[in-house]
């Protein structure tokens, strides 16, 4: 078995924990690669999942926002309706002037675009709000996922025997890089189980 370390990028080995033609037990840690690029990545995301949480808390206050000025837009294209009914009333008892009358009806047009805006202010709102997968919101979905995999590279620094056998063929020291950049394994690994020959 070809031992090659599953991280992203090329890391620095802090440790060789073993020898060469070494016997080892399966999880026994065999290299110790450098923890600290992959806690810090870990940390951030962390942050950044708890920034989302937070944020879904935003979502839910800018709704109930959307939701007040989509009332008060509605109270005002209603009041700006009720007046142009006035004016027209008066228009035709020539009570006022025409002007009046089209300035009433350019208020009720701004109106209606304002409640317009208001509406569709509300609807974007509530779609960022209820943007869930699986029942959760799909940025801190995106962000828990990307969390996962942060651990599950810092977990990786940290290479262990995949079952009993020997190490060969060692070909890293403390101090050299390995990673996904570098070609074959660090060393090689004889299975003590299903013993075979190689000739």
């Amino acid at each position: 078995i070809q031992l090659v370390p599953r991280l992203p990028e090329p890391t620095l080995v802090e440790e060789v924990l073993v020898q060469e033609d070494a016997s080892v037990k399966k999880g026994q840690p065999l290299f110790q690669f450098d923890r600290r690029p992959y806690q810090y990545k870990v940390d951030q995301i962390s942050a950044q999942l708890a920034a989302a949480k937070q944020n879904v808390n935003v979502l839910k206050a800018d709704v109930d926002a959307a939701v007040q000025n989509a009332k008060k837009a509605k109270v005002e294209l209603e009041y700006q309706q009720y007046q142009k009914r006035i004016f027209d009333k008066l228009a035709q008892e020539q009570a006022v002037r025409e002007e009046d009358v089209e300035q009433k009806l350019t208020q009720v047009g701004a109106a209606e675009a304002t409640n317009n805006a208001a509406l569709a202010q509300l609807e974007r709102a509530t779609l960022q709000y209820k943007s869930e997968i699986g029942g959760v919101n799909t940025t801190v979905a995106n962000m828990e996922a990307q969390l996962q995999l942060a651990r599950y590279y810092l977990d990786n620094t940290t290479l262990t025997a995949p079952e009993d056998g020997h190490i060969i063929n060692l070909q890293v020291r403390p101090g050299m890089v390995a990673g996904t950049y570098r070609v074959g394994g660090i060393a090689a690994f004889i299975a003590d189980a299903d013993r075979y020959l190689l000739a």
